[in-house]
């Protein structure tokens, strides 16, 4: 994903969005194809690199809208894969219930997931650049209790480090 961003000659121009955009859709399509055979952990480890290529160049990119939509992609397969990894209480409670995927019962496989998912947020929210928005209502709803904690404790702690008139503060 770093190399499709910095293979593009000049990221300033405006035809320089779609380049880019095109050459992460394949990547991105990996991904997706992890998912559908239900390789959680893989699919994750790819939409979670195009996203961190994105975040690293998003600002250097012009007119970024269809970079945009790319990243977009990869908030929401990152949701699903969030999704697919039941948390631990339900783990617990109903075992006999659950598929035969190998993903669901990697230790620390959720939770590789969810700081993925943080870090976009927080990211998203710290840049002010509004693409990751989709973030926030899709980890408020899949998250749990223990995430929830921990997601409102990160919050906190870096909304006391910015400034009082900082304009998201509401995350």
């Amino acid at each position: 994903a770093e190399r499709a961003i910095l293979s593009c000659d000049n990221r300033y121009d405006w035809r320089a969005a779609r380049h880019i955009a095109d050459s992460l859709d394949p990547i991105i399509d990996i991904a997706d194809d992890f998912l559908e055979h239900c390789n959680i952990l893989n699919a994750t480890s790819v939409y979670h690199g195009v996203a961190q290529a994105i975040m690293a160049h998003y600002g250097e990119i012009h007119d970024e809208c269809e970079v945009a939509g790319e990243f977009g992609r990869c908030i929401t397969g990152l949701l699903e894969c969030l999704c697919a990894i039941p948390g631990a209480d339900v783990l617990s409670e109903h075992p006999d219930d659950l598929p035969n995927d190998h993903d669901l019962y990697v230790p620390g496989a959720r939770n590789t997931i969810f700081q993925a998912c943080m870090e976009i947020l927080f990211w998203n929210a710290e840049a002010g650049y509004c693409i990751g928005d989709d973030m926030t209502p899709g980890l408020a709803e899949h998250v749990t209790p223990e995430e929830r904690v921990t997601l409102i404790a990160g919050c906190k702690e870096r909304m006391e480090r910015q400034p009082e008139d900082y304009p998201r503060r509401q995350y």
